[in-house]
């Protein structure tokens, strides 16, 4: 603690700075150093827009919900097996369960992001 006179460091609990006399006001404890999470009014997200995001383009609703290197991820794959479907018509059932994962991992992903902002307060990633 420093003294908000002449910038001495003085004793926690001091009423007053031994180096210039000044009178040291104690401050009161805020709510987080008390232990209580601040909170901080961040927008929820909706799980069925990041569903829809996925559905439309592979790892967008993950990217909507903050994992972006993941929606990249998801992304690049995504293009990957449309092509080998293009050329291997057999590919297609990959195809089809890549994108059922990735809007379902969309959803959770979303799911998850909102619990823990509720739950701390604070953006999860």
């Amino acid at each position: 603690m420093f003294c908000p006179k002449c910038g001495n460091d003085i004793e926690s609990g001091s009423s007053y700075c031994k180096n210039c006399g000044a009178k040291i006001e104690s401050t009161p404890q805020s709510a987080y150093q008390a232990g209580v999470p601040p909170q901080y009014i961040l927008p929820l997200k909706s799980s069925g827009i990041a569903a829809i995001l996925s559905f439309i383009i592979p790892g967008a609703g993950v990217i909507y919900a903050g994992q972006i290197g993941k929606g990249l991820l998801y992304f690049i794959i995504g293009i990957i097996v449309s092509f080998a479907t293009i050329m291997l018509l057999p590919f297609i059932v990959v195809f089809l369960i890549f994108w059922v994962w990735q809007i379902y991992d969309a959803y959770n992903i979303t799911e998850e992001y909102n619990q823990i902002l509720q739950t701390t307060g604070q953006k999860p990633w």
